[in-house]
């Protein structure tokens, strides 16, 4: 979660009287067109966006978070990197709707070390090396070694 930080733009669905920024973003775990939120704890609002690119501002009042995204970011992936090559005999697949389903596919994968998952069309792609990453929007690259996120990314907590 992204404290004092607010999301401009691509609002989605707005929820009144939520008492705290994680339902906020269970509200946002439960919405399938939702990829990030802003919740307002003075006015206690949720607002969910339907995109996970999108400019902040400093705000006290608010947080923000990804709905694919864990708390320990940037430790356990980094967002809008691809790797160039280092794919696992073609190894890939779409329709992969979260990013613990991507990580289950490397760990499955013999050879493979990272993945990438684009997320707005849902594509995992294997990586046996992440030595020549390059900046690529929509995407994210993880590590085999990252844990799990009891299925919502925003609450994963890592250690080293």
């Amino acid at each position: 979660m992204l404290s004092s930080t607010g999301f401009i733009r691509s609002n989605l669905a707005l929820h009144e009287s939520v008492l705290t920024s994680n339902a906020c973003d269970d509200h946002c775990q439960g919405n399938e067109n939702c990829l990030s939120w802003t919740y307002d704890f003075v006015d206690q609002k949720c607002n969910l966006k339907s995109s996970a690119h999108l400019s902040k501002y400093t705000d006290m009042t608010l947080t923000s978070g990804y709905k694919y995204c864990p708390e320990s970011y940037p430790s356990c992936f980094e967002e809008g990197l691809d790797v160039a090559g280092y794919n696992i005999n073609n190894a890939f697949a779409h329709g992969i709707s979260t990013y613990d389903a991507c990580k289950t596919m490397c760990v499955q994968t013999t050879g493979c070390t990272h993945f990438i998952w684009r997320i707005f069309d849902q594509l995992c792609v294997p990586k046996s090396s992440d030595v020549s990453k390059l900046a690529n929007n929509g995407f994210l690259l993880g590590s085999k070694t990252c844990p799990v996120t009891r299925g919502k990314m925003s609450v994963m907590t890592h250690t080293k």
